[in-house]
């Protein structure tokens, strides 16, 4: 709900939890995640009902294993020990950064560029790409928030490229975007 207040440490484990299911980062959690919450993420369990005593398990799978420490540090150097739920509308979105590895630039432009290629091939994880394949469906809404960072006076969105481009198709209802504290913000 928005005004929603949550540590950066649960942040960490919504995000760890809402890639359980991921074709691209679901394999790392299913090597290392005990298969009972493995099954509950892909039975849409909600992440309420996921006990507290699993986060640090599915931290662990975050910064280990399924992506790079350094890149989940971010929470943490450019984030706040606190997290609020926003509601985002298309202008919130269109002008956030995006992480370095899309350009560090305004979403709009992340948007227009084509997706990432490794030696002449397209990436498939890319969710301009990626996007493609998924087919529009009128009444999409993200089930779980995107995350932001604070950067040089910006938002900067960290985690939920393919749900915010898949959002964008009818950006009807707010985005909603777990964002660093204002008492910290930018």
């Amino acid at each position: 709900m928005k005004g929603s207040i949550i540590t950066a440490e649960e942040i960490k484990a919504r995000w760890a939890y809402a890639e359980v299911t991921s074709e691209r980062f679901g394999k790392a959690y299913a090597q290392h995640l005990p298969p009972q919450l493995f099954h509950d993420a892909h039975m849409g369990k909600p992440f309420a009902a996921v006990a507290q005593t699993d986060w640090k398990l599915l931290i662990d799978v975050l910064e280990n294993y399924a992506r790079n420490k350094g890149f989940i540090d971010n929470i943490d150097d450019f984030g706040a020990p606190e997290y609020v739920l926003e509601e985002w509308d298309l202008s919130a979105l269109l002008n956030c950064l995006t992480i370095p590895a899309f350009g560090e630039v305004l979403y709009p432009i992340f948007l227009a560029r084509p997706p990432g290629t490794s030696n002449g091939v397209v990436d498939a994880a890319d969710p301009r790409y990626k996007s493609h394949s998924i087919p529009f469906d009128p009444n999409y809404a993200p089930t779980s928030p995107l995350i932001a960072i604070n950067f040089g006076g910006r938002y900067m969105l960290i985690e939920g490229y393919l749900r915010s481009i898949l959002w964008l198709r009818n950006p009807v209802s707010p985005l909603q975007v777990w964002i660093p504290s204002p008492t910290v913000g930018p």
